[in-house]
């Protein structure tokens, strides 16, 4: 075979139109297709020579990239350097596949080499992050010619492609430096630290000493407003009153001095969430409010605590940016949710940028007049963002924009629509470009990716968590609960693992219902179709199924079904109860825990409630459930922590003002515990799923890495 470039063998059309633009790509194909094509020549140095039939020359210098390359044309990206790349990597597909050149591989890549591919302007900005600290999530996936391996690097500011192997001429971050910033350096550096990165996202703590930051920090800013939730309860004013807001102010303060982004976030949830008791919202819900105290108070823990695998800087988000400018993004709509709080709406859309798989979202809110004529849907017709665009055409489109802007948990912010800086278009529902681990294709590979992630209140934060596309292959069956005026189906993924889809009838969503049942209906009752299914949404876990709340669906196009009119499709659903997998002991154990404990929340620790009696089953429960000497879980056992709930909180409502601290710290701590122990029923599931298939050593180590890192933050 002739000589080959490995880094321009390597790159695909997508990628291309990535490092370039779309339309290049499509004419230099076109030319190509009719008879426009050049003559290569490789010297043995590396050095292309192209010629095309009009005599245009064009050459790569060894190792320059699509800019850095020179042509005759004077322009300064031209479609002659995209045919040039598109004809090598066709002469270089029709070879012999044991011949063809390699990526070149991270694991030889060094500190010099990296300085030697970027600009040394960069490496202040490099240095600066090493010194700090960064933790870079990798993950690899096949290119769209299911050859070319594409590795990815996420950053806390930005996305990096690596389209070429570590050849970082051909590399890509999201941010608006595209190819020339400190990103794609950290991002290298980071994948030859690693090694070989698996198909399972892996993360790396780059720079830094992990533990060097938790001697400095301190809890004192943070538990006066735990102790003030928590000693009254918001059934007794603790929302209403002056030194509630003046705690959260003052913990506010104090997590922003420290620029924790992620603990800084938290506290505003928590914000928000009070004001929703206040306004006595119809969204308000207990259990909201005990995810974010017990986030805080795990955030905390793991960011103090003198051994484990996370750093202070990666629990706490220190250093992180609350919000990064973003290159000309190319995103399409994964569906929308409309809920209704009152008068007021807020509809959130889930959208995703497919070159760097980066899930984002868009928030609009507004209200329904009092004396409106107009039905959900006009009303959702009338609704704008960035200005002129219509929501419920992006809702089930694309959207181009060079206005966008990204808060640190993937919100997104829009620049006015002016000039053509943003755009919407249609989307033909292939969802097939977007991969995993945001698609599921199979059960067990969701479950192993859950297991190999720390858990969700010590990741980094996202305004959409859980959130996936499954692919499904069979619609199995298809009900409605008229008492619960919800309707459910069971799904079949290609791996032949069973979920289970529900929605339930929301008047603000009119046509929702009638929507879904049209397209599973229509799946069901097809005994085949072209077009596969996928159906995007939350994921849960839920009474031991997996159970995902659809928010649209892809079958040869894309149906939203909040953005859908009613058309009485529903009627054609069987009437049937949800069939549910029986709730194993420990399952129900959890959740009995966490009732226990909103009610603490609600009613306060010094008040006299139920919550003496509720610990007392619990307690015996747990002793049932060999919970009392299980030292696995933690140095103390989760009866002895029900104890001295129950102790501290009797002594308390007795008049004893020294038993709150104590009480308060066995609550969160059984709160952190509850939290970790749910994380780990997907190790258990995945176990049970693949008790015949060992975890590959690598990712086994990971998760022995997470799971010790839990049993330290306890």
């Amino acid at each position: 075979m002739s000589a080959q470039r490995k880094d321009l063998a390597q790159l695909t059309p997508e990628a291309l139109a990535q490092l370039a633009n779309l339309g290049l790509v499509k004419r230099a194909q076109k030319e190509l297709a009719g008879g426009y094509v050049p003559s290569i020549r490789i010297e043995v140095d590396g050095h292309l020579h192209a010629e095309f039939p009009d005599q245009v020359r064009t050459e790569f210098a060894p190792g320059a990239g699509l800019k850095d390359a020179r042509c005759s044309c004077g322009a300064p990206l031209c479609r002659h350097r995209i045919a040039v790349v598109l004809q090598h990597a066709a002469t270089a597909a029709d070879a012999d596949a044991a011949e063809l050149p390699a990526a070149a591989d991270f694991s030889s890549l060094d500190l010099a080499q990296v300085q030697a591919q970027t600009a040394a302007s960069l490496w202040p900005r490099v240095e600066r992050e090493l010194r700090q600290g960064v933790r870079i999530e990798l993950e690899r996936s096949l290119a769209s010619d299911q050859r070319s391996l594409i590795h990815s690097a996420r950053l806390p500011q930005a996305t990096v492609r690596f389209y070429a192997g570590a050849d970082l001429a051909f590399a890509r971050c999201d941010c608006t430096a595209q190819s020339r910033c400190e990103h794609i350096a950290l991002g290298a550096l980071a994948l030859a630290q690693a090694g070989p990165v698996g198909d399972a996202r892996r993360a790396i703590e780059l720079g830094g000493t992990p533990r060097a930051q938790a001697a400095e920090l301190s809890t004192a800013p943070y538990l006066p407003l735990l102790r003030l939730l928590l000693q009254d309860g918001l059934a007794h004013g603790a929302a209403e009153r002056a030194e509630t807001a003046a705690a959260l102010s003052a913990a506010l303060a104090a997590s922003r001095a420290l620029a924790a982004t992620w603990l800084t976030l938290c506290l505003e949830a928590l914000e928000l969430w009070l004001d929703g008791y206040r306004q006595r919202s119809a969204r308000f819900a207990l259990s909201e409010g005990l995810q974010l105290l017990r986030e805080l108070s795990l955030r905390m823990s793991a960011a103090t605590a003198t051994t484990g695998e996370l750093s202070a800087r990666t629990v706490l988000g220190i250093g992180e940016a609350m919000e990064s400018p973003l290159d000309r993004l190319s995103l399409i709509s994964l569906g929308l949710r409309v809920q209704a709080d009152g008068p007021h709406r807020r509809a959130t859309l889930a959208v995703v940028d497919c070159d760097t798989q980066t899930l984002l979202s868009l928030h609009k809110t507004w209200q329904r007049p009092a004396d409106s004529t107009h039905g959900e849907l006009a009303l959702l017709d009338q609704q704008r963002v960035a200005g002129s665009l219509r929501l419920a055409r992006l809702a089930a489109g694309t959207l181009v924009t060079t206005t966008a802007r990204r808060r640190a948990n993937g919100e997104l912010k829009l620049g006015q629509s002016f000039a053509g800086k943003a755009s919407i278009g249609a989307q033909n529902g292939d969802w097939s470009r977007v991969l995993a681990p945001l698609r599921i294709d199979s059960q067990a590979e969701y479950l192993r990716q859950q297991q190999l992630a720390p858990p969700q209140a010590l990741a980094a934060r996202t305004a959409l968590p859980n959130f996936h596309v499954l692919q499904v292959a069979e619609v199995a069956e298809v009900g409605f609960d008229p008492g619960q005026q919800c309707l459910h189906a069971l799904l079949i993924d290609p791996s032949g693992a069973a979920w289970i889809l529900q929605r339930e009838h929301a008047a603000a969503n009119p046509g929702a219902l009638d929507a879904i049942a049209r397209v599973l209906l229509a799946r069901a009752n097809s005994a085949t179709s072209s077009a596969p299914l996928y159906v995007a949404g939350t994921v849960q876990r839920e009474a031991g199924s997996l159970c995902i709340e659809p928010w649209a669906l892809s079958a040869g196009g894309v149906v939203v079904p909040d953005a859908s009119a009613a058309d009485g499709a529903l009627a054609g659903v069987r009437l049937s109860a949800a069939a549910r997998t029986a709730n194993d002991p420990l399952a129900a154990f959890l959740q009995a825990l966490d009732d226990a404990l909103c009610e603490a929340l609600r009613d306060g620790l010094a008040r006299r409630s139920g919550l003496l009696d509720r610990l007392a089953d619990l307690i015996e429960r747990s002793r049932e459930l060999g919970l009392h000497a299980n030292a696995n879980i933690a140095a103390t056992s989760v009866t002895a922590r029900l104890e001295a709930l129950r102790g501290h909180s009797a002594q308390l409502q007795g008049g004893s003002r020294e038993a709150l601290q104590p009480a308060v710290d066995a609550l969160l701590q059984l709160a952190c515990w509850s939290a970790l122990a749910q994380h780990a029923l997907a190790a258990l599931d995945f176990d049970d799923a693949n008790a015949d298939e060992p975890m590959p050593d690598d990712e086994q180590a990971t998760a022995d890495e997470h799971m010790g890192a839990n049993d330290a933050s306890l």
